[in-house]
């Protein structure tokens, strides 16, 4: 699968199953809650590379994690993971600058699939 074709959410099978699950209306309210959280982790997941806070750095980015594979986000979950094992490793697993700017990419890029939904 290329990387635009997961990004085409309106087709994704995770999303058809989250809007069955939930119904139209709820998954716009959790289209919006998504929106917000990647748009908060855009702000405070840099803060804590910057601050060296590696627990708030896995934890934040685990939750980002499960919230971009819950609408079948797999490039911002896939990044996410790296930054969460980034935080894990204290900061010695990786490069921190090629990490956030996959993520920074993938979050940009999920944030104008959301929209199209």
């Amino acid at each position: 699968m290329t990387r635009q074709a997961m990004l085409d959410l309106r087709q994704s099978a995770t999303v058809q199953q989250l809007i069955s699950d939930v119904g139209e209306d709820a998954f716009l309210m959790l289209s919006e809650a998504l929106i917000a959280e990647i748009q908060n982790a855009q702000q405070s997941l840099p803060r804590y590379l910057a601050d060296k806070d590696w627990h708030m750095l896995e934890v934040d980015a685990h939750a980002m994690k499960s919230a971009a594979r819950s609408f079948g986000a797999e490039a911002l979950a896939d990044a996410c993971l790296d930054l969460e094992k980034y935080g894990q490793s204290s900061g010695t697993d990786g490069d921190a600058k090629a990490i956030l700017n996959t993520f920074d990419t993938a979050a940009v890029e999920t944030l104008n699939a959301i929209k199209k939904l």
